[in-house]
């Protein structure tokens, strides 16, 4: 009798500790969860304030390219008012000079003569920049003929040519420009000495003289004492030294070698 009243105090002693230890699992878990839907709280809200952030810089970004659209349609627009403007001016420009080219048609067939003299000095001396100072004349009647620039300008610009053609005729120089070679063109240093003679000096230190030949001209290769000599000059003109006595090879059209 005593034994069973032990047991069912026992099994009640085990049932109350069973209770209260799941009641303090109950607690823990119940206090975890709400622990973790602080931080899922937490995150959503971080999240928000990002997202919220993101379409706040989208919206800025917008906003800023709109801005920057409506001022390059501004700009647009005002280019082609200035380009219109250009195009009307340059018409009348045009029209004006045709009505002066009509008036003064006589000078015409000058300019064309000019340019035809300068040309055919150019063709007569030095190989020096000869595409540069024979496309001046040809541009100058050009300009006339599409009514680009009056006959008496033109003539104006004619006599600059030949001012220019006469400081060359007077000047002694270093320049750069394309030499042909046994058959190869270079771009090569050349020395001249006003428009008597030409001496040139390639990218691999060969030395020669321009020479005329028939019509034309050609770059001739010199050797021993004559480079010798090419060579010499070309060290004084780079060391200023223009002034003086100065022993050269014969590079003058038509005198003996």
């Amino acid at each position: 009798m005593n034994a069973t009243k032990t047991f069912g105090l026992a099994g009640i002693g085990l049932l109350a500790a069973a209770s209260v230890t799941f009641a303090a699992d109950e607690s823990v878990g119940i206090t975890a969860l709400a622990e973790r839907l602080i931080e899922l709280r937490s995150e959503v809200e971080t999240l928000n304030d990002e997202l919220d952030s993101k379409q706040q810089q989208h919206k800025n970004r917008l906003n800023a390219l709109a801005q920057r659209q409506a001022g390059l349609e501004s700009e647009l627009q005002s280019k082609q008012l200035q380009l219109k403007k250009i195009v009307k001016s340059l018409d009348e420009k045009r029209a004006e000079v045709a009505a002066q080219n009509e008036a003064s048609k006589e000078l015409v067939p000058v300019v064309e003569s000019v340019g035809r003299r300068i040309k055919a000095y150019v063709d007569s001396g030095l190989p020096f920049q000869l595409e540069d100072r024979r496309a001046g004349p040809d541009d100058l009647v050009k300009d006339v003929a599409e009514d680009e620039m009056t006959a008496p300008r033109a003539l104006n610009r004619m006599w600059s040519l030949l001012e220019d053609e006469f400081r060359i005729a007077k000047e002694n120089g270093l320049f750069r420009q394309e030499v042909v070679v046994e058959g190869t063109a270079q771009l090569s240093d050349v020395l001249r000495l006003g428009s008597i003679m030409m001496f040139f000096r390639t990218p691999e230190q060969t030395f020669g003289v321009a020479r005329r030949q028939g019509d034309g001209w050609v770059y001739e290769v010199a050797s021993g004492a004559e480079e010798k000599l090419i060579d010499e000059l070309f060290k004084n003109f780079e060391k200023q030294v223009r002034t003086g006595f100065f022993e050269l090879p014969n590079g003058i059209e038509g005198s003996p070698r």
